[in-house]
C-alpha cells in the first residue's frame, strides 16, 4: 500500500490496488473515504460502525435487495461492489468491517434552498415507492422510529445517570414530557401506521444531484420496514430549520411544510387514510424523537452520534426541542397547509 494511504485501509479491498484516499467527514455513524484505485476508478469505502450495526452481513443483504429493487424501477442509487479477494459484500480486516460502492459524483442538496428541498422530497418519494414492497429486509435497527420507546429510554437514562449528566438535562426532559402529554394521541397512533419499506433517514443532505440532472438517494443503511411518514417527518425536521445544533429564532413557515409533503406524495403516490391523518404531525413527531435521541445519547456517554465535544449532543437536543415547540405553535396552520396539498 502506498505510504500516503491510511494504514487501517485493507490493502486488498478492491480489485486494483489503492492509490489515494480522502477522508469524508459528512455523516454521524460510519468512517468514510473517497478512494481512487490504480486504474483511476473512484470508490466510496466505509468502515462500518459495528457499535450501531451489529449485524453487518444483514446490513449488506438489505443493501443489495434495496439497490436491486431501485435499479429495476429505474431509480438511480448506490452501486455496492464485492470486496476483498473473495468479492464478498463486506470484508473483515483487523478489527474493522469494510465495504465499498461506486463513488457518486454530485452536488449534495442544501435544505436551506427551497428548490433543493422540493427536489429532495420528490427523490425520497420516488425512492420509497420503488422499494416499498421489497421482501425479506432485516430490521437492522429495531424500533428505530418508535417515539414512545425512545421517550421511555430517555427516562431510564435519566434514572441511571451513568455519566453524571442528568442534572443538566432535567429542564429539557421536562419540556419533552410536556410535548409527550400534549401529543399523546398522535404518538400512540404512530405505531399503528401501515408498515412499508422506507428510507428512515430522509434528510435533504442524503440526496445528491448527479451530473445527468437526476437526484440520487444515498445513505441506505436505515432502509427497512417502517412508515413513510418517518421520511416526511425527517424531511420537514431537517428543512424548516437546517441548523441541527443551534437554537435559532427562525419562524417556521407552514407553507414550506406543505411544499415538502406535496413534493413527496406526488412522487410516492397516495397515502392511506391513517397516514393522511398523521401527515401534518410527522415533522413534530420526528423532531421530538430526534431531540430525545440526542439527549439520551448525551446521558449515555455519546455512544451513537459522532460529537465535536462533550456537550454537542446536549446542544442538538436543545435545538430540536425548541424546534418541536415552534412546530406546535403553528400546528394549526401546518395542518391547513398539508390538507391543501393532500386534497389537490
Amino acid at each position: 500500500m502506498p505510504s500516503h494511504l491510511p494504514t487501517d485501509l485493507p490493502p486488498d479491498l478492491l480489485t486494483d490496488p489503492l492509490d489515494s484516499a480522502e477522508r469524508v467527514t459528512h455523516g454521524h455513524i460510519h468512517q468514510t473515504w473517497r478512494v481512487t484505485d490504480s486504474a483511476g476508478c473512484e470508490w466510496a469505502v466505509q468502515r462500518i460502525s459495528t457499535t450501531v450495526f451489529d449485524d453487518p452481513d444483514a446490513l449488506a443483504t438489505n443493501l443489495r435487495r434495496v439497490t436491486d429493487a431501485a435499479q429495476a424501477a429505474g431509480v438511480p442509487t448506490l452501486a455496492p461492489v464485492g470486496v476483498g479477494p473473495d468479492q464478498l459484500p463486506v470484508l473483515r480486516y483487523g478489527d474493522g468491517v469494510w465495504r465499498a460502492s461506486r463513488w457518486i459524483e454530485g452536488r449534495r442538496m442544501q435544505p436551506s434552498d427551497l428548490e433543493d428541498s422540493r427536489v429532495a422530497a420528490a427523490a425520497f418519494g420516488e425512492f420509497d415507492a420503488a422499494v416499498s414492497e421489497v421482501d425479506g429486509l432485516v430490521e437492522v435497527l429495531p424500533h428505530f422510529h418508535d417515539p414512545l420507546m425512545r421517550l421511555d429510554r430517555l427516562v431510564a437514562a435519566v434514572s441511571t445517570d451513568q455519566h453524571g449528566r442528568a442534572r443538566q438535562a432535567m429542564e429539557l426532559v421536562s419540556r419533552l414530557e410536556q410535548i409527550r402529554a400534549a401529543r399523546s394521541e398522535e404518538l400512540s397512533a404512530w405505531n399503528r401506521l401501515p408498515v412499508r419499506v422506507a428510507h428512515n433517514d430522509a434528510k435533504a443532505t442524503n440526496v445528491l444531484m448527479g451530473p445527468d440532472g437526476r437526484a440520487v438517494v444515498i445513505d441506505l443503511d436505515t432502509v427497512m420496514p417502517g412508515t413513510v411518514l418517518a421520511d416526511i417527518g425527517e424531511l420537514v425536521r431537517s428543512t424548516v430549520r437546517p441548523v441541527e445544533d443551534q437554537v435559532t429564532d427562525t419562524v417556521v413557515d407552514p407553507g414550506l411544510v406543505g411544499e415538502i409533503v406535496g413534493a413527496f406524495t406526488r412522487s410516492f403516490g397516495s397515502l392511506t387514510s391513517d397516514e393522511t391523518v398523521l401527515a401534518a404531525d410527522a415533522g413534530l413527531i420526528l423532531t421530538t424523537e430526534n431531540a430525545v435521541r440526542f439527549l439520551t445519547d448525551h446521558l449515555e456517554g455519546d455512544t451513537y452520534f459522532a460529537v465535536d465535544d462533550p456537550d454537542h449532543n446536549f446542544r442538538r437536543a436543545e435545538a430540536q426541542t425548541a424546534l418541536a415547540e415552534s412546530l406546535i405553535g403553528v400546528s394549526t396552520d401546518i395542518a391547513d397547509a398539508v390538507a391543501r396539498v393532500l386534497t389537490d
